[in-house]
């Protein structure tokens, strides 16, 4: 085993119990050794995401991307961190390099299709979703998103079953509650509706700001007399 490979592989090894500064250290001696190494520059833009550390990620992508143009997971990972950033055209230009370099990656059609449901455009984040389910279907994450995706759509009989079959596999799934909220609500059932959507809120903390109102806002319509308590 070559320096650079120990380095790499001890790197790895950090990364993965979530010791990242100490991970990026080894990555660094990597790219010290091997100035055009696309998979340190990657590796360490990986630990530098986990770290929050966005700008720096980005930048380590881009030398990924620059040292080796058809490395699919720096354009994956690249996109990943747009996506975070809420750049989703970006990141979608970006997703789209990565799934035609490794059509059999879960995870870019997964990430490409919530940016499309970000950027409004159900109809593409579905057939995302239910491409990277095709390829991997333990990647749960999946369910939630085509639900809520279905809603947007107003396929809530699809809904339905999607935000069941998230809740099934993780009980508390909050927003996946609120897309059974908004589905039985569609399907003109408003105590399912509500039931769903008050189960959301006592999880509110999972949920973000904007599926919050959003369940907020059906209960005090659906009922009154239970939101005023909150």
């Amino acid at each position: 085993m070559t320096k650079a490979e120990e380095f790499m592989a001890k790197g790895n090894g950090l990364y993965a119990v979530g010791a990242y500064d100490a991970a990026i250290e080894y990555f660094s001696r990597v790219i010290r050794l091997l100035p055009k190494s696309a998979g340190a520059y990657c590796n360490r833009g990986n630990a530098y995401r986990h770290k929050g550390a966005y700008d720096q990620a980005l930048a380590d992508y881009n030398r990924a991307i620059a040292a080796d143009p058809k490395f699919a997971k720096a354009w994956l990972n690249r996109g990943i961190v747009l996506e975070q950033g809420g750049e989703f055209s970006l990141a979608i230009t970006n997703l789209d390099r990565a799934t035609a370099l490794n059509p059999l990656d879960s995870r870019a059609f997964h990430h490409r299709g919530h940016c499309h449901f970000r950027l409004g455009d159900p109809a593409a984040a579905i057939a995302d979703f239910t491409r990277s389910m095709s390829i991997n279907p333990d990647l749960l994450d999946n369910y939630c998103l085509r639900g809520l995706a279905h809603c947007a759509s107003r396929e809530f009989d699809l809904a339905v079953a999607d935000c069941r079959r998230a809740i099934e596999h993780s009980p508390r799934c909050a927003p996946a509650m609120v897309g059974l909220g908004e589905a039985y609500e569609g399907l003109g059932n408003p105590g399912e509706a509500a039931y769903w959507y008050e189960h959301a809120l006592a999880r509110r903390r999972e949920l973000s700001d904007e599926e919050r109102n959003k369940a907020e806002t059906a209960l005090k319509r659906l009922r009154p007399e239970s939101a005023s308590r909150r």
